[in-house]
């Protein structure tokens, strides 16, 4: 089978996309992989705790002008595949793209669909519409990221036949881990930002109204903090808040809890990475429709549980299922990690990505979705 030389196009160094481009500078598929990026981590993420990792065994450019972004095309073999984390805004994938199409190269879209809510959704999907013809006719395939992905690249005009559901890969679990076992209080934790889309408040909400013995730790910041720390005044199960943690932390986190809770309101949640590192730690998971991980939830009830209202009764029955049903045992806590460690890790994300590859350019069968291998 023929190799492949892989230029990626980011508009950040990315801990949630480098897992990714690492596995398949791994492989022996790929003869080159070139990862392009507008900026370094950015400092916001650099807040909340967010960590690139190393990069050496990646070749790296930075913020590469309008000239260097012509060479780099240039430059690169007629068969290369560039890949491209979104079309608009960022100098690096407006220009590298508008140089791909130019010199006629091969390439892709890696992207979670745009927030399509409210009147503001819909002037995106108007803006897409009107401004991506050239991309959705030439584009060899487009790698649609989370439960809406797909629908919102159909929608807006691509091809279905060219369209393939993904994912943010992230770094495989540790191979041998202590799992928490289930006591009588069942724990339920958060990580992320903490403002009013992600669900804080009905979280919250939760801890005031659930009837079982129960422990809230959370951890993230953002807007919502002093409301996460005086709700640890009020009467209720203890809460803890942690505040933001490295990410050399978050996998010991998730994997102390039973239950991760990312009850999102808002369509902008194109993936959720919290959910798939937590599967990735065996721990269960409730989340809502909105977040684009929630496809994986929805495979298997042992995975956890999927809400259509994200309020606090919601949840609240959830977590009363998912604790009646079992599933909080350490050898579903063991299954639930091989499910995602089949589906979810860098390593399943290199091979979904070569998959595709090898249907595109290669006429090998077209790939079942990464969540149902």
């Amino acid at each position: 089978m023929a190799d492949f030389t892989l230029y990626g196009w980011e508009p950040s160094l990315s801990p949630h996309k480098l897992p990714l481009f690492h596995a398949l500078q791994r492989s022996d598929r790929f003869t080159n992989i070139t990862y392009i990026a507008q900026e370094d981590l950015q400092a916001e993420r650099k807040l909340q705790g967010w960590s690139r990792g190393s990069t050496a065994d990646l070749n790296v450019l930075i913020a590469p002008s309008v000239r260097e972004i012509a060479d780099i095309v240039a430059s690169s073999p007629i068969d290369a595949i560039h890949i491209f984390s979104g079309t608009r805004w960022h100098p690096v994938l407006v220009n590298g793209l508008k140089e791909v199409l130019a010199q006629g190269r091969r390439f892709g879209i890696m992207q979670e669909p745009r927030a399509s809510g409210g009147f503001r959704g819909l002037l995106r999907f108007l803006h897409s519409w009107a401004s991506e013809h050239r991309i959705r006719t030439t584009a060899d395939f487009v790698l649609a990221i989370g439960r809406n992905g797909p629908s919102w690249f159909r929608r807006t005009g691509y091809r279905s036949e060219r369209i393939f559901p993904f994912a943010y890969f992230v770094e495989k679990s540790a191979d041998e881990i202590d799992l928490h076992a289930p006591t009588d209080e069942v724990i339920v934790s958060y990580l992320g930002r903490l403002e009013a889309p992600k669900g804080v408040k009905e979280m919250l909400e939760l801890r005031r109204t659930i009837g079982r013995p129960s422990r809230f730790i959370v951890a993230g910041r953002g807007p919502l903090a002093s409301l996460v720390m005086a709700s640890a005044e009020q009467p209720g199960p203890h809460l803890q808040y942690l505040g933001p943690i490295p990410m050399t932390e978050t996998r010991r986190f998730l994997r102390s809890a039973d239950i991760i809770c990312a009850p999102s309101l808002t369509d902008d949640d194109g993936w959720c990475a919290v959910i798939g590192e937590a599967l990735l730690e065996g721990t269960a998971v409730i989340t809502t429709k909105m977040a684009g991980a929630s496809v994986c939830i929805e495979q298997d009830r042992r995975l956890g549980r999927v809400l259509v209202r994200p309020d606090a009764a919601s949840m609240g029955k959830a977590v009363d299922d998912i604790v009646g049903s079992g599933i909080l045992d350490v050898d579903c806590r063991k299954w639930r990690r091989e499910w995602a460690g089949r589906r979810l890790n860098d390593e399943a994300g290199a091979k979904a990505l070569i998959s595709v590859l090898d249907h595109i350019y290669n006429g090998l069968p077209r790939p079942k979705p990464f969540y149902s291998r």
